[in-house]
């Protein structure tokens, strides 16, 4: 098969791309910590690029999306004459898997399966099979009972949202989506002491919008859950957006857990939650609950100097 054309040829920046990449992957080879570097140029690269070409961002632009897989094309052909590709291989799927989730997922879909952009979708089909198949020939996915529970087991192996919400909108009914969805939500609930597990989880508990599920959690978790994962601050997020009253009790009970540590670092981070529950409470006309709390707290950490000198502090801004 010959090699597709780089990019395409009427964007000026093409050989920009294409030097910076052969620079990039001598230096990667030098040094293996530099790998996001990638990431943040090629963005700045696409940015530029989707300006050109229409208003729209980069991750909902096609030609952005044929860009990426031919610079990993690329990228992969320096590093195989380099003799380093192995060394690298695993770093630079992960990196095309997080250009992947960035784009529009339908966009992805189309693209891949569709017939225009075949020599290109074929050669990242032989170089990066595990990024690209999830994609492939979705519209023809069988729906029993056994088939889902057989993709969700191989699935359950290495989860990763963007694979599972591809499968998710596939399928046709809301029976064989609901069957789906509570089957990998009761087995990554099960397995949620591995982080990235559990991120993977509280990102299909956003997505569904399983609210109680992920209060649960919180509420019967043994474990310490601050620093709070991204994925979780988000349905955190979610949560009092959309169901402003469910989240108190949790923020009552994250305030005080942090207060007890008795450090500096975490009194601030109590003080940013009491701050956000207080706008939460402004949203619900609850004020007078708010400073309920406010007092509990006053009382019953006055010998906490550091803290109740922060805590005086924000009831301050609150009078003003």
């Amino acid at each position: 098969m010959s090699r597709p054309h780089f990019m395409i040829s009427s964007f000026p920046e093409d050989e920009t791309i294409k030097t910076y990449i052969n620079d990039f992957s001598e230096r990667w080879v030098a040094d293996p910590h530099i790998q996001f570097e990638f990431l943040d140029q090629m963005e700045n690269f696409l940015g530029r690029y989707s300006k050109q070409l229409s208003p729209s961002t980069w991750t909902n632009d096609e030609h952005c999306f044929l860009i990426i897989l031919n610079s990993f094309i690329e990228l992969r052909n320096c590093l195989v004459k380099q003799g380093f590709y192995s060394f690298r291989k695993k770093e630079t799927e992960n990196l095309l898997q997080l250009f992947f989730e960035q784009f529009n997922q339908d966009l992805l879909i189309n693209v891949i399966n569709g017939n225009q952009y075949t020599s290109v979708i074929q050669e990242c089909q032989r170089f990066f099979s595990s990024i690209i198949n999830p994609y492939t020939n979705l519209n023809k996915i069988e729906e029993s009972v056994e088939s889902i529970e057989a993709w969700a087991n191989i699935w359950l192996t290495r989860p990763h949202f963007t694979k599972y919400k591809s499968y998710f909108n596939q399928l046709s009914t809301f029976q064989t989506q609901h069957f789906l969805k509570n089957v990998v939500i009761k087995d990554l609930v099960q397995q949620q002491h591995h982080p990235p597990t559990r991120r993977t989880l509280f990102k299909i508990l956003g997505f569904h919008k399983e609210f109680e599920i992920a209060l649960t959690i919180w509420k019967h978790s043994h474990e310490e859950i601050f620093p709070m994962s991204l994925e979780e601050k988000q349905v955190v997020n979610i949560i009092a957006e959309e169901e402003t009253e469910l989240i108190f009790p949790y923020y009552f009970h994250w305030i005080e857990q942090l207060i007890e540590k008795k450090t500096s670092s975490n009194y601030k981070h109590a003080i940013i939650l009491l701050s956000e529950l207080y706008h939460h409470a402004l949203k619900l006309e609850k004020q007078d609950q708010f400073m309920l709390f406010m007092t509990f707290l006053f009382k019953k950490y006055k010998h906490y100097t550091a803290f109740y000198k922060e805590l005086t502090s924000l009831a301050d801004t609150f009078t003003r």
